[in-house]
């Protein structure tokens, strides 16, 4: 090829180059233009989702327990979405008193194992140390493992005496979980107190840990009464 044809050929080639680069200057431009679109669509959608989804239900929900409207909050309760559910008993909870504690006792018997967790978890805020006879109940292997760790925690938080029995015998739940949450609220029962028990253990070690727990318990009364007159005084209750 001829000087004068390499030239040619490279004008030519310049000249393409030219003519493409303001096209991919626009494609450019165009793709640019289109994701900020999209980013602006998309914070749009979120502001509005976050506008009418769960903090919106929420304040709806807190409204009612200002309201202290136990009715109101019974009905979300018995609603079909499960997490205004959930949050229905906490603030059933946070508005206390008998009529609130009937409504979450009552919503135990619902079909769904997360509006049962939340009743678990916070009966204790509501109930009576000396009636757990619920909280009892949810530590029966036929509830979820969720559901058997809060009641758990709560007989822990309740520090229930009556509540023990079901504590001992989640001390050998199948599940480690359970296990560790029914040890934990044993310590809370009786605080200061540690037993030679470990929720990993084979199932033989752990029979012979409860059976010496279990013969402890009775002599612990008079301590354990002790130490819940001395609480209350103090207002730790």
């Amino acid at each position: 090829m001829s000087v004068v044809q390499q030239k040619s050929t490279s004008a030519a080639a310049a000249a393409r180059r030219a003519e493409a680069d303001p096209q991919k200057k626009r494609l450019i431009c165009i793709v640019i233009f289109g994701a900020i679109v999209l980013a602006i669509a998309g914070a749009f959608v979120f502001w509005m989702t976050r506008e009418s989804g769960p903090s919106a239900e929420v304040r709806r929900l807190q409204k009612l327990a200002d309201k202290k409207d136990v009715s109101g909050l019974a009905r979300e309760v018995s609603g079909s979405n499960a997490q205004v559910a959930r949050t229905a008993v906490e603030k059933l909870a946070d508005v206390g008193g008998a009529d609130a504690r009937r409504e979450i006792e009552r919503a135990w018997t619902d079909a769904r194992p997360e509006v049962r967790e939340a009743v678990v978890t916070n009966y204790a805020r509501v109930a009576d140390p000396q009636n757990v006879s619920l909280l009892a109940g949810a530590m029966q292997g036929t509830q979820p493992p969720d559901v058997r760790a809060a009641a758990a925690k709560s007989i822990g938080q309740l520090r229930a005496w009556n509540g023990l029995d079901a504590l001992l015998a989640g001390l050998n739940d199948p599940d480690p979980y359970v296990r560790r949450a029914a040890y934990g609220a044993l310590q809370e029962v009786l605080p200061g107190v540690r037993w030679e028990y470990n929720p990993d253990q084979s199932a033989p070690e752990r029979a012979r840990a409860i059976a010496a727990i279990r013969s402890s318990v009775p002599n612990m009364k008079n301590m354990y009464d002790a130490y819940m007159r001395k609480l209350n005084q103090s207002g730790g209750r």
